[in-house]
């Protein structure tokens, strides 16, 4: 469970968290002229995502279980870190309505062009004492516990908002999936192959 006392403001709902991942596009419309295939000049319209910034906030994490009263620091800016955690915001806005965020206060729009349409902003949050499922390799740094990758590289740091039950019934899926996409792909090459001989 996590216990950092220190919360973070997310930057576009503006929600005080324990940690965030937040990311910006720019969304542009761009129109272009072609010829088609009759000798006609035609103008299509296509829209374009470009990232501008993606954040993770830096500040420790705290966590206890209920094997020990004592924090331990979750290393989750770490290399190697796979973090599954919701996306609790998710919201294109067009530039006429961002005088309400404060996050673009600063920003000079005359850089960004006449085609932008407006920005894509998302969060992914973990929550004030939120329950998390860590696979991990715990060592110490002086008195201090961290819960970081494992030196051997083939085993897994995985940092979660799932339940141990939710991850192995979506690593069971998954494996599944492959498995029955396998299948197919062995049978389809065995039809192409007996339509082959079969010519």
């Amino acid at each position: 469970t996590i216990v950092s006392d220190k919360t973070v403001n997310t930057p576009f709902s503006n929600r005080k968290v324990a940690y965030c991942k937040s990311q910006l596009s720019q969304v542009t419309e761009i129109r272009e002229q072609y010829r088609d295939s009759n000798g006609y000049m035609q103008t299509r319209t296509t829209k374009h995502e470009n990232k501008i910034s993606e954040e993770k906030t830096s500040q420790e994490i705290l966590m206890t279980d209920t094997s020990s009263n004592k924090p331990v620091i979750l290393e989750i800016n770490s290399t190697g870190c796979k973090l599954d955690i919701p996306k609790t915001f998710d919201r294109f806005e067009p530039k006429s309505n961002l005088s309400g965020y404060n996050y673009f206060n600063s920003f000079s729009w005359n850089r960004f062009g006449a085609e932008t349409l407006g920005f894509k902003m998302t969060e992914e949050t973990i929550d004030e004492n939120q329950n998390l499922y860590v696979i991990g390799e715990a060592f110490k740094v002086g008195d201090t516990i961290h819960i970081g990758k494992p030196q051997d590289s083939k085993k897994p740091f995985i940092v979660t908002t799932k339940s141990e039950e939710e991850l192995v019934n979506n690593s069971n899926q998954h494996s599944l999936f492959l498995l029955i996409g396998g299948i197919a792909a062995i049978v389809i090459g065995v039809i192409m192959l007996i339509s082959k001989f079969a010519k």
